[in-house]
């Protein structure tokens, strides 16, 4: 059995200098696009409007899903927190997002997106950016990647902490990205934790960042 834990892992690609400007670009994105802001009101797993899983469905390039404005004065519906976090919003399965959009929480420590230890939390379909939230419990064990965060590209994290995520293989395929993992792309990080993320593969002897795997820089 291999364990890799707390480690992030880049098999690079690319210069740093894409990453820096992919990053950029997504910020571009979001001033030319004429932006759209979903407000997320409540802390229900479902797709009626105001509720994460409706603002995620519905949000494109350049668009900002904020659960600050009209979420965090009451926190309706949100679980009681632990682990450091006040509340709680939980998925009972992964929540898909568009490439392009930007996810804004009202602080690490306030509130956190949790895969309740049984499925992963976010699918970035491209580039993502993600400010002042929380990752607790996300686990991937049927492909193996990104327990808490799969994006496909490049993905930018401010003010966020990540709290045990998770990527197991009992299979021939390899475990990477514990807590996250980015595909054809790069993680840039700004102020976050990455807390007892890991990757283990028990069956392969294959396990490559405990808590970030990128194929071009981290």
């Amino acid at each position: 059995m291999s364990t890799n834990r707390f480690t992030p892992h880049s098999a690079r690609r690319k210069p740093l200098a894409l990453g820096v400007a992919a990053v950029l670009a997504l910020s571009a994105s979001a001033v030319a696009h004429g932006a759209t802001t979903w407000f997320v009101n409540d802390c229900t797993d479902g797709t009626n409007a105001g509720q994460f899983r409706w603002a995620t469905n519905g949000a494109v390039s350049g668009d900002t899903i904020d659960l600050v404005t009209q979420l965090a004065p009451t926190y309706l519906n949100c679980a009681a927190g632990s682990n450091g976090f006040a509340h709680v919003l939980s998925v009972n399965s992964a929540v898909t997002v568009a490439g392009g959009v930007t996810i804004q929480g009202p602080g690490m420590n306030n509130l956190a997106l949790s895969g309740t230890g049984v499925n992963r939390i976010l699918v970035a379909n491209g580039n993502i950016a993600v400010n002042d939230l929380g990752f607790k419990y996300g686990i991937n064990t049927a492909v193996t990647t990104g327990g808490c965060i799969w994006a496909n590209n490049n993905i930018a994290l401010t003010n966020v902490r990540m709290y045990k995520c998770k990527g197991n293989s009992s299979t021939a395929a390899p475990a990477k990205g514990g807590s996250l993992y980015s595909n054809f792309g790069s993680v840039t990080l700004a102020g976050s934790t990455i807390d007892r993320g890991y990757a283990t593969a028990t069956a392969n002897g294959n396990a490559l960042g405990g808590s970030i795997y990128a194929f071009t820089t981290v």
